[in-house]
């Protein structure tokens, strides 16, 4: 399950990445969303560092697409500034000991 639903988040990213290119007002955010989705997929198979990296992009990604409508992206920003509070407290602490 873990390898088909990699392989499938890992599609459709880039399928976003490269839809983004050219529309990025449409399509940033599915690109943030899917790198939310890994980043949750690697924290559950402690593929720590690989989680925290996508959660981080995600989080730039949301914050710039905030930057010109904060009223509807704000919440994404807060959203995944919790995402990474939650994965820092549960994951990231146990696997940095």
């Amino acid at each position: 399950a873990y390898n088909l639903a990699l392989e499938e988040y890992e599609e459709a990213l880039g399928i976003f990445r490269g839809l983004a290119e050219s529309s990025p007002e449409d399509f940033l955010l599915h690109v943030a969303n899917t790198l939310n989705n890994l980043a949750g997929l690697h924290s559950d198979t402690q593929e720590y560092d690989l989680s925290l990296a996508e959660y981080e992009e995600a989080l730039g990604v949301y914050r710039r697409l905030a930057e010109v409508k904060p009223e509807v992206f704000l919440v994404y920003v807060a959203g995944t500034l919790n995402n990474i509070a939650t994965f820092k407290y549960n994951d990231y602490t146990t696997f940095a000991k």
